[in-house]
């Protein structure tokens, strides 16, 4: 549940700044995503003492359609990061905030995906701003991805995920396949990589007919 939160989370934070809103849907913040999309996501997650790091970090290339606003499907190519630190005696899930919460995206990622998710490449620079200490920092993406074992296919009902001040609906015709991922994801203020002596969690998906709402403040 957690990984499928960060993924969609990094969507939110991608695509809701490019997807208008209806007037009638404004106030309620939903957001609605439509079409065919090929996705490459890496979770790396590390713990330093007390501190635990999660970065994530997802690709997409697909359609995005949005009515009645956006009544024709558009291109879209996006590569986002989120990244979330916490300190372990103190949990977010006790109410203590997080050390970190700092998140980008770029609209000209250099992205390579093969449609028998095999394999995906991502180059890309992101410019990332902590909430907590209001430091801004560009990060520099260089990713490969190479699918393993078995691909997955699944035609959804619709699937809620539910949390507090937030519902998010899915369905959709999604092709997923685990994949191994090498590279680096560095803080080129401080040279830190984040993708460095981690746990990996990692996937490539080629979606079709899918829908994504997101109603926050729900």
């Amino acid at each position: 549940m957690k990984r499928i939160l960060f993924l969609l989370g990094a969507l939110t934070l991608c695509l809701a700044a490019l997807t208008p809103q209806s007037s009638a849907e404004a106030a309620a913040q939903v957001f609605r995503f439509r079409g065919g999309n090929q996705i490459a996501s890496a979770t790396f997650s590390r713990t330093d003492g007390t501190l635990v790091t999660n970065a994530m970090t997802v690709a997409f290339d697909g359609f995005n359609q949005s009515p009645p606003t956006e009544p024709m499907p558009t291109p879209s190519l996006i590569a986002g990061v989120v990244i979330f630190q916490y300190d372990t005696t103190c949990p977010p899930e006790e109410g203590c905030p997080f050390t970190v919460d700092a998140n980008g995206f770029t609209e000209t990622p250099e992205f390579q995906f093969n449609r028998d998710l095999s394999s995906a490449d991502l180059k890309a620079t992101v410019m990332m701003t902590d909430m907590v200490s209001g430091r801004s920092f560009p990060l520099e993406v260089d990713l490969n991805w190479i699918g393993t074992g078995e691909t997955l296919h699944t035609v959804d009902n619709p699937f809620k995920i539910r949390e507090p001040g937030i519902l998010i609906t899915i369905t959709g015709n999604n092709y997923r396949r685990m994949a191994e991922v090498s590279g680096s994801v560095i803080d080129l203020d401080t040279n830190f990589d984040f993708a460095s002596q981690t746990t990996v969690l990692a996937e490539l998906e080629r979606a079709s007919g899918n829908e994504i709402r997101i109603e926050i403040g729900h």
